[in-house]
C-alpha cells in the first residue's frame, strides 16, 4: 500500500511539474507595432533585439522582443532608398537596398550609416533588385531576384 501511495505521489509531482510550462503565459508581446506606414520587409534578431527594414523609406526598426517596444534605428529618407533584406554580423547591419541596386551597411548601435555599395545600376522599372544579403566566411554578397550575383564584399 505504500508503494502505490508513493508511485501515486511521484505521478502527481510529475505531473504537476511537466504541466506547468504548458500552462504558463507567454513573456513576449503577441502583436509588435510598427509606425504607420512601415511596410517592414526583411528582419535580423540577435539575442532579444531585432531590426527590421522598411520598403518605402529604407528606415530601419530596432525593437525589444521581450516587450515588443522599440524606435527608429535610422529613420532612412524620403524616396530613394528601400531596405529589403537585413542581415546582422558583430555590430553591423548589411541591407538589401532593393530596386535601388545598392547594398547598405549601418552600425546596429548607432544607426550610423557607414558604407554604400553599387551591385548594378537599373537602367528601368521592373528590373532585378537587391533582394537579401547573405554574410558568411568573411564576406557579405547580396541575392537578386531574376540574375545570378557574383558581387561580394569583405567584411571586417
Amino acid at each position: 500500500m505504500r508503494r502505490i501511495t508513493l508511485l501515486a505521489a511521484w505521478i502527481a509531482v510529475a505531473v504537476a511539474v511537466l504541466a506547468a510550462p504548458l500552462g504558463a503565459s507567454s513573456s513576449f508581446p503577441e502583436k509588435i507595432a510598427l509606425p504607420d506606414g512601415f511596410r517592414p520587409e526583411g528582419i535580423a534578431i540577435k539575442g532579444h533585439t531585432f531590426y527590421v527594414g522598411s520598403i518605402p523609406t529604407g528606415a530601419i526598426w530596432k525593437g525589444d522582443l521581450r516587450t515588443g517596444e522599440g524606435d527608429y534605428l535610422n529613420r532612412g529618407v524620403a524616396t530613394g532608398r528601400s531596405s529589403i533584406g537585413v542581415e546582422y554580423h558583430r555590430g553591423l547591419l548589411f541591407v538589401a537596398g532593393g530596386p535601388t541596386g545598392k547594398g547598405f551597411v549601418y552600425s546596429a548601435r548607432t544607426g550610423d550609416l557607414l558604407a554604400t555599395y553599387t551591385f548594378f545600376t537599373p537602367t528601368g522599372p521592373g528590373q532585378t533588385f537587391v533582394n537579401d544579403v547573405v554574410v558568411a566566411r568573411g564576406s557579405t554578397s547580396p541575392t537578386r531576384c531574376g540574375r545570378s550575383c557574383t558581387e561580394s564584399v569583405a567584411v571586417r
